[in-house]
């Protein structure tokens, strides 16, 4: 019996820590997605009105493991930039609630042709509407952070430094 309490205790606590780690969802609209939107280690994504979009340095993590980089790709100097398709979606299976998933469909990757599908979640950072890309479980909290730019944001040179995030860390680290 009292193991029983244990267990139910420790599996109740990792259910509800996982949970408290997560943000708040945020309500995207076409308007408010349209612009650029820059990590602080300089990566940018710019959305446009006619549902394209481009990237000039996606983290290689979120793809390697599907085999999806080009051969001779070095994470640690080479840029891994994109371009594609996006719409605004509800979460799968909500019929109501915010918009809070936006649909990536990657065509080009690393200057190739590709058919890849992926998603950023708008979510509430404090006061403020971040994309956050997932590398992996969102549970996990290893992810990648874009901020929306108040006009045209200009990657940062090398923006691929420092791009490896650690579980917890919100925002990548500055190139060193």
């Amino acid at each position: 019996m009292l193991m029983g309490i244990v267990v139910a205790a420790a599996l109740a606590g990792c259910f509800l820590g996982a949970a408290t780690s997560q943000r708040p969802p945020a309500d995207m609209t076409d308007e408010a997605l349209v612009g650029s939107w820059q990590t602080e280690s300089g990566a940018v994504f710019v959305f446009r009105a006619d549902h394209t979009f481009s990237v000039s340095d996606l983290p290689p993590a979120k793809f390697e493991k599907y085999g999806n980089l080009p051969s001779g790709f070095d994470p640690k100097h080479d840029q891994l930039p994109a371009s594609g398709t996006w719409e605004i979606l509800r979460p799968p299976g909500a019929t109501a609630g915010p918009y809070s998933r936006v649909g990536l469909h990657l065509r080009s990757l690393a200057q190739r042709p590709v058919t890849i599908g992926t998603e950023l979640l708008a979510q509430k950072e404090d006061q403020e509407t971040v994309l956050t890309l997932y590398l992996g479980d969102p549970d996990s909290d290893v992810r990648v952070v874009y901020y929306k730019c108040a006009s045209t944001c200009v990657p940062a040179p090398g923006s691929s430094a420092g791009r490896t995030p650690t579980a917890g860390v919100t925002r990548l680290a500055s190139p060193t």
